[in-house]
């Protein structure tokens, strides 16, 4: 078995050795063969129409990563006021302490209110041998979590054996009962960037989507990036310009959350501020954060100010009122407003409709919640 991950792992770092693979991968576990040879005539468009957008819509303005190994930690971010608590199986978990902390997440998942709070899991990259365990662990959970982060995703070969593996094992050994997941990729490395179109791409195709997950955000790993580029971090994260800005405009063109950096430097709120405000202008749609110290500065960032809401309603209002007249761009206090506004406005209602659990907790949560500094973990 361990031959056969090596050769999994080797296959999926450098996808042109997958040929060679080939042979023993579907000797021993043909569904760990993520074919290759797959024709991209078939791409789904983003979406048919305006009415066709089913996409996830979960706001995940702050994404809150906690040790998988550590059940104190987690209870105390079920109590908190944040879109999504990640259980974190890759960085903040020793090499020697991966299979307590797969049985301590399938417990875990099962005991513990997260309340209205997305629930994710992070797992290994899927390069190692960890990467399929990780998966057999929180798929075949009495109670499976909402969303999966991967982390450090570089090539479409990678994500098709995600799909396959993913589908296999809820096919095979949930007798016969059908989830439905999200997934969130981490972008971590110059090959993951230069090929991250390709990555969304493989979630639009008829012949490799899953039938149990839907790609719906990138995350990008800042630091993991630095460091595989040989880049010098810089307070105003100058290095990472390209590399955020290009995730934000793949994740657009696809229709995906876009999730920024983490900041580590969580005692510093002025810089967090502007980080998350700078994010927030250039389309990030939340931030990986680290402590519970950053959930109100970014959960502000990230959320549209009332002023906003009623402006957004007000022209809704109005672009209603001019549609049925067979009007297309109109004014409002002296602009000009067309369908680019209008995109903008329904984004902005949307928090206007479906308040989050952040939204209505976090004024309550200033006065009891309680600075856990150990709550720390390495993100990327």
């Amino acid at each position: 078995m361990w031959s056969l991950q090596r050769s999994v792992s080797a296959a999926l770092a450098h996808p042109r050795t997958l040929v060679r693979a080939t042979a023993a991968l579907r000797a021993h576990q043909p569904m760990l063969f993520a074919p290759l040879a797959r024709s991209f005539h078939q791409v789904a468009p983003a979406f048919e129409d305006e009415s066709d957008k089913t996409r996830e819509t979960r706001p995940r303005r702050t994404l809150l990563y906690v040790p998988a190994t550590s059940q104190r930690k987690v209870e105390k971010a079920a109590t908190l006021p944040v879109d999504c608590v990640c259980l974190d199986l890759e960085d903040a978990v020793a090499e020697n302490a991966k299979e307590q902390a797969r049985e301590a997440v399938q417990t875990m998942l099962g005991s513990i209110d997260f309340g209205t709070s997305d629930v994710a899991v992070r797992i290994n990259a899927l390069t190692t041998s960890h990467a399929y365990e990780d998966l057999r662990a929180i798929l075949t959970a009495s109670v499976p979590p909402n969303t999966i982060v991967v982390p450090k995703v570089e090539t479409a070969a990678q994500m098709e054996w995600f799909f396959e593996c993913v589908d296999h094992i809820i096919g095979n050994e949930r007798g016969g009962d059908q989830l439905k997941l999200q997934l969130l990729t981490q972008m971590e490395s110059p090959i993951g960037l230069l090929n991250l179109s390709d990555i969304c791409m493989v979630d639009r195709i008829e012949e490799s989507t899953s039938v149990c997950v839907d790609h719906i955000g990138v995350i990008v790993g800042g630091d993991d990036y630095a460091a595989a580029a040989g880049l010098t971090r810089t307070r105003g994260n100058e290095e990472l310009l390209y590399a955020r800005q290009h995730t934000v405009t793949v994740c657009k063109a696809y229709d995906l959350q876009a999730i920024d950096i983490v900041n580590i430097h969580y005692k510093d709120p002025k810089r967090l501020e502007e980080e998350s405000l700078g994010g927030a202008m250039w389309g990030f749609t939340g931030k990986q954060i680290i402590h519970p110290d950053q959930i109100e500065t970014v959960t502000t960032a990230f959320t549209p100010s009332q002023e906003e809401i009623d402006r957004a309603r007000d022209i809704m209002q109005l672009y209603q009122e001019n549609h049925e007249q067979g009007i297309g761009a109109f004014e409002y206090k002296g602009q000009m407003i067309d369908m680019p506004t209008i995109k903008r406005c329904r984004a902005i209602l949307k928090f206007d409709e479906k308040p989050t659990a952040a939204s209505e907790d976090l004024a309550d949560s200033k006065n009891t919640d309680e600075t856990d500094s150990e709550q720390t973990t390495k993100t990327e």
